[in-house]
């Protein structure tokens, strides 16, 4: 028996169309995303945070609807209506201390808190994100660079620095956005940091520095794709926190200026009347409420949705 007989013998026993079955399989198992969305929708709690979401959300984009069917502008004042209660004088919830119509108000006033969070999230996710890679990537005199300017940032408090900017600067929707994410960066950048530096050593990495990829097409094809899920985790928690941030600025009146509405400067001006007209205070404090909760609820279940710890569940 000649010696290449063996592996003849194991070929013809080896199955026929194995390996088009293995690749088969492996093109039909579920990838990192579609497994995330499953565990998603396990998660009761995450599913009915985000259909409340959705109905503050239609809520608000609605806004003009909501005006044409109360009636009423966000801005029109009736000062011989004013501090009507809920169902008085036409007001489905009542009015302010200008006579404004309080429901109208508070779905133009949840445009604006909610614009507010999610510019803000764009702008700190795109500063972290953009900072944090550079640094991991590069690392070096780069890294120390960068991080020593985290250092600074995170060792002033951002609060008053906020409060600080934006009486110097009086901003508007966009500007807020902007200095709110310029403000809460340093975290993000930190942690993808850490993560570009665990993922440049990686083999895969290494390959493509010899076959002669750009640092730019590693950073665009390889790293980037690998610190999305962790920044999508970080975006869903960062929204609620910027929807509170908006409403403290703003009950500070420095933030969104009247007769523009938002639910803090709505909050500001109720509260001389809590006493007598509580329900002012309670609409647009509920608002902030809810919705922060429903968005913190919802980013959980995202981050445990897209946990790698969890790929087997």
């Amino acid at each position: 028996m000649s010696a290449g007989t063996p592996s003849t013998m194991a070929e013809v026993t080896r199955p026929v169309g194995t390996g088009a079955l293995e690749r088969r399989a492996g093109r039909s198992s579920p990838g990192l995303y579609r497994q995330a969305l499953h565990r998603y929708r396990r998660d009761h709690i995450a599913m009915a945070s985000l259909v409340i979401f959705f109905v503050i959300l239609i809520f608000v984009i609605a806004a003009p609807l909501v005006s044409r069917l109360t009636g009423f502008t966000y801005f029109e004042n009736h000062l011989g209506e004013k501090l009507s209660g809920p169902r008085e004088n036409g007001y489905f919830l009542g009015s302010d201390a200008n006579g404004r119509d309080i429901l109208t108000r508070l779905a133009y006033g949840g445009r604006a808190s909610l614009l507010v969070a999610f510019f803000a999230t764009i702008s700190e996710i795109g500063f972290g994100m953009g900072f944090g890679i550079v640094a991991g990537y590069f690392g070096k005199w780069v890294d120390a660079i960068i991080m020593r300017f985290v250092d600074i940032v995170l060792s002033i408090p951002a609060i008053p620095l906020l409060i600080l900017v934006t009486t110097l600067f009086s901003p508007g929707l966009v500007m807020l956005s902007v200095i709110i994410g310029a403000i809460f960066w340093p975290a993000d950048a930190r942690l993808i940091r850490g993560e570009v530096r665990a993922l440049r050593g990686r083999e895969y990495i290494e390959s493509a520095r010899v076959v002669g990829a750009t640092s730019r097409r590693i950073i665009l094809r390889h790293l980037l794709p690998n610190v999305t899920p962790i920044m999508l985790i970080q975006a869903s928690l960062a929204i609620p926190a910027a929807i509170l941030i908006e409403a403290v600025i703003s009950f500070l009146g420095l933030g969104i200026q009247v007769p523009e509405p938002s639910w803090g400067n709505m909050l500001n001006e109720a509260q001389r009347f809590y006493r007598t007209n509580w329900t002012n205070v309670f609409f647009p404090g509920f608002m902030i409420y809810i919705t922060a909760l429903v968005l913190y609820l919802v980013g959980i279940g995202l981050r445990d949705a897209l946990d790698p710890r969890l790929s087997s569940s």
